[in-house]
């Protein structure tokens, strides 16, 4: 007897909608795909439970009669791709006819549609693949289709999407890059009756990125647009140093397709090279046109993925697009700073703060005043000029460190000469306590640290050094022992949140409340886990749509940027949460990194020794929050080979 057998068409139905219909978002996708493509105008997408309830798009574009409402919902069934050779040519948003009849396998599903040319419209309702009925309706012009229940017949599915929040952001995100490719479009978004977007048709990309992502936001990007021959980049790229934990924020599109590419990722990080921040990406919504004979859109089952012919040449133009952006601002920048100064450049902050003083001393010198007078600050060039400055100063011997703090000072343009010396004094103190990058310790009893990492580790019993300002350098039991003063500080940090979100959190006020313009989608997700950051020690009120007043901060943390701190949390949390418990140590992880020392920060040997005597009383000293080594040990041996004794 035969091994091999036909798959039954359902169960058919059922893979393959796994390949398509990923999660509830990936359902909006689709449907608002199809609203596209038959051209309309006007989309309404309405959600309820995070689309797991309800998902209902509904449009105004040219409608189906009752033939094609049938044909819609067989496997392949599609307008769009007709002849082989249109497959190297595709222009519109879907093409394989595969979206429809792969959601209507996982959910109970109905599809309402009316022609212009047709006096009443035709109904078709479909149960996890099983077709119930069809029957003609009054409707308006344009097609509407409900999902519900999704994946109601396959509970292994519905059981790995992560949290309510978590979806509605995916939800959010796909609505969002819908609108931003077609303007001209109004888009709606209604979640569980709550307008969420409501975006009207106006053609401009600008007011778009306001309305989706805040004003911030769009403050700080920067308009491109770049042709080289048959390919053309533009959009909206981040200015130098606004920047995200994640690449989620960059968002990009070839021909109004939305994918991921890592020829587009490759040319924006080399358009950024040389002001690229570690472990953070630059924000960008960005368009790049390729002739359709030289794309391949045909390679995932979701369309995210695409290939191009010339690879090379579409990550050089984006990138020679990004360099020739920054390079341009950075010279508008330079010759505003160069002007004389204006009320609307001081406003801005584009102009030098030499040039208000310069100003300043040539519009104001109060000559009669007995008490005080402006003088010019000039290169100091020996002692007899000093001398002969007013008031008397005294003479300073010019040392390397007096001159490059002089240098700094210069750029006031002014200072009180008789404050000459107290300032060089200040520079002088400030100099000899600085730690060198590399600074070995005494040998005193007090160096002893008493701490075991585990049981594997032997015991740093001295601390040696600090080396550059990141690694802690000791002696142990059975060799060097190298410690990461970030990752230690890390765990430290951790343990301490995790212990007082056991018990009541301590929250410091801050001195002055600061406002959080959140964008939309990110603002939902903050509300809707609001009591998990409350619980962790942020105090956090909701002051309107898209913005929330924090008062107050974990008493662990040490933050002067809190709201990229939230914001990374809340992009952390989209990304792993899907228990309650998952989110809450996700959440108490980014807050401990954030705070932590970082890399090249100048920490003490007493610092040092203090930092390893809190790590030895940490559950887990060996390993940061996120699963790293705080710790790594040389063992003599291993010494002894490397020096080949």
């Amino acid at each position: 007897m035969s091994k091999i057998k036909i798959m039954p068409e359902s169960l058919s139905n059922k893979i393959a909608a796994g390949e398509v219909i990923e999660r509830p978002g990936s359902v909006v996708k689709e449907l608002m795909e199809n609203a596209i493509d038959a051209g309309s105008t006007v989309i309404k997408v309405e959600i309820e439970k995070a689309g797991s309830k309800l998902i209902q798009v509904s449009d105004n574009g040219c409608g189906m009669d009752s033939d094609d409402v049938m044909l819609a919902l067989e496997m392949h069934g599609t307008s769009k791709l007709i002849d082989e050779k249109d497959i190297f040519n595709i222009t519109t948003m879907g093409f394989r006819g595969e979206a429809l009849p792969s959601i209507a396998a996982v959910s109970k599903f109905s599809l309402t549609s009316r022609r212009k040319e047709d006096l009443e419209g035709t109904q078709l309702k479909v149960s996890g693949g099983k077709f119930l009925e069809i029957a003609p309706a009054g409707c308006s012009v344009g097609t509407v289709i409900r999902v519900e229940d999704l994946f109601f017949n396959i509970p292994a599915r519905k059981k790995f999407l992560k949290s309510v929040s978590t979806e509605e952001f995916h939800i959010q995100e796909v609505f969002m890059m819908l609108a931003l490719i077609y303007p001209s479009i109004s888009f709606q978004l209604i979640m569980d009756k709550r307008v969420v977007y409501n975006s009207s048709a106006d053609n401009k990309l600008d007011s778009r990125l306001r309305t989706f992502f805040g004003k911030h936001f769009a403050n700080e990007m920067l308009r491109i647009d770049y042709r080289s021959g048959n390919y053309r980049v533009y959009g909206y790229i981040a200015k130098a140093g606004f920047t995200k934990s994640s690449r989620r924020e960059q968002r990009t599109f070839v021909n109004n397709r939305m994918v991921e590419s890592q020829a587009i990722y490759r040319g924006i990080r080399d358009g950024y090279a040389t002001i690229a921040e570690k472990g953070r990406y630059s924000p960008c919504v960005l368009f790049v046109e390729v002739p359709p004979e030289e794309l391949d859109v045909n390679v995932h089952p979701a369309k995210r993925e695409v290939r191009f012919k010339h690879e090379y040449h579409v990550s050089y133009a984006v990138e020679e697009a990004i360099k020739g952006a920054l390079q341009a601002l950075q010279r508008d920048f330079s010759e505003k700073a160069e002007t004389v100064l204006d009320v609307a450049g001081f406003s801005q902050g584009k102009v030098s703060l030499a040039s208000v003083m310069s100003d300043a001393y040539q519009t104001y010198n109060p000559k009669d005043s007995g008490e005080f007078e402006f003088y010019p600050q000039t290169a100091v060039s020996s002692a007899e000029d000093l001398k002969n400055s007013k008031p008397e100063a005294k003479v300073l011997e010019n040392t390397p460190e007096i001159n490059s703090a002089c240098e700094v000072v210069n750029e006031r343009d002014f200072i009180y000469p008789e404050f000459r010396e107290e300032l060089q004094e200040e520079v002088i103190e400030k100099i000899s306590s600085e730690v060198p990058a590399c600074e070995v310790a005494d040998t005193p009893d007090d160096d002893l640290v008493d701490f075991q990492i585990d049981n594997s580790l032997s015991y740093p019993e001295k601390v040696l050094a600090i080396l550059n300002n990141s690694y802690i350098l000791c002696e142990g039991e059975k060799g060097l022992m190298i410690i990461d003063q970030h990752a230690a500080h890390e765990r430290v940090l951790f343990e301490e949140l995790l212990k007082k979100h056991g018990e009541n959190s301590v929250s410091q006020a801050l001195l002055i409340p600061e406002m959080l313009n959140l964008s939309p989608s990110y603002a939902v997700v903050l509300l809707k886990n609001i009591k998990t950051f409350q619980s962790l020690g942020f105090d956090i009120e909701p002051m309107g749509k898209n913005s929330v007043m924090l008062n107050a901060v974990p008493i662990s943390l040490k933050i002067t940027d809190t709201s990229k701190l939230i914001e990374d949390m809340l992009s952390s949390l989209i990304s792993e949460g899907n228990t309650k418990n998952t989110l809450t140590l996700e959440l108490i992880a980014q807050a401990a990194c954030k705070a932590a020392v970082k890399f090249h920060d100048n920490i003490t040997l007493d610092g040092a020794k203090l930092l390893l005597k809190q790590l030895k009383n940490c559950q887990q000293p060996s390993l940061c929050p996120h699963g790293r080594p705080t710790i790594i040990e040389v063992g003599y041996n291993e010494l002894i080979k490397k020096f080949q004794r």
